[in-house]
């Protein structure tokens, strides 16, 4: 799934647009657990250690269904984790001609691709169907 949704945002992943990565899971992307943001950035500076530095690549430890409003827009947005319903902060996030990937649904869940056209304007594409961990808060992903 990392392939195909990385197949679907290529073209919004050029050299010096922002992109936002959520819901790593493994250690791979935008985090909330803390143990999982060391591994994501003892894993990263192996190969991206001078952009790590220079803070082309951040690791960021909060709560994925806020995004991180501080470095946006985006022209690039993945979420890794299905949201119940898309995250209005996230929609806010994304840039005028930007693109973002993500599982919507509780139970039966879709792929979709939602682009933002140059006038703000959101359209919304359903993919596939999909089963992705769900897209939750830090104590209840940790204690449920």
């Amino acid at each position: 799934m990392h392939a195909y949704s990385l197949e679907l945002l290529k073209d919004h992943l050029q050299n010096g647009v922002r992109a936002l990565d959520i819901g790593s899971g493994s250690g791979y992307l935008l985090e909330h657990v803390p143990e999982l943001v060391e591994k994501y950035i003892k894993n990263l500076s192996l190969s991206y250690n001078k952009q790590l530095k220079d803070k082309q690549i951040q690791i960021i430890k909060e709560d994925g269904r806020l995004g991180f409003e501080q470095e946006g827009p985006y022209q690039a947005i993945h979420v890794g984790a299905a949201a119940e319903i898309i995250p209005q902060k996230l929609l806010e996030q994304l840039d005028k001609g930007g693109r973002m990937v993500i599982p919507v649904g509780k139970g039966n869940q879709v792929f979709q691709v939602i682009d933002k056209d140059q006038n703000g304007k959101i359209n919304i594409q359903n993919v596939l169907g999909v089963r992705y961990v769900p897209l939750t808060d830090l104590n209840k992903q940790l204690y449920n």
